[in-house]
């Protein structure tokens, strides 16, 4: 059971997940985003974290089939060292962003929600072993951009 809940995979699920409730979650208690937020942020630094250690150790790289059936037709993700240092970088840079943003996210439940479909879209990014999903992966963290851009209202943004 621990070892699902450490599986690379999680880190695109937790995000997408976690991102598309913040709002749903937010209109009944704002606090309770909060937490569910920082909680996720801490969850994708640690699975990364653990996995980067494990690599350190000489665990092999893990390859993520989605859908059960083989590329072309599905996500083909790689978890390996280099991926693990990366997708680790990214997860802590996203929390001490998350950090210095911590003002700007109060009582914006969307800003949190696209910072963590930003994050996420990033990381994919790194694991994706494919063009056409590394696409997918861009467009995903241009719109997370766009999103972050449009929620403030000053006239450069």
């Amino acid at each position: 059971m621990v070892e699902a809940l450490l599986a690379p995979i999680n880190l695109v699920i937790a995000a997408l997940g976690v991102g598309f409730l913040l709002p749903l979650i937010a209109r009944h208690s704002e606090g309770s985003a909060r937490a569910l937020f920082w909680l996720t942020q801490i969850y994708l630094l640690l699975i990364s974290g653990i996995w980067l250690l494990r690599l350190m150790g000489g665990a092999p790289a893990v390859e993520i089939i989605t859908a059960g059936i083989q590329p072309p037709f599905a996500i083909n993700l790689r978890f390996g060292l280099f991926e693990a240092f990366v997708v680790t970088a990214v997860n802590l840079s996203a929390l001490l962003g998350g950090w210095y943003l911590i003002e700007y996210f109060r009582g914006r439940a969307s800003a949190m929600s696209v910072y963590l479909i930003l994050a996420m879209g990033i990381s994919g990014m790194v694991m994706t072993r494919d063009l056409f999903n590394l696409f997918i992966f861009i467009e995903i963290t241009a719109l997370a951009t766009y999103g972050m851009l449009a929620l403030d209202k000053r006239p450069a943004s």
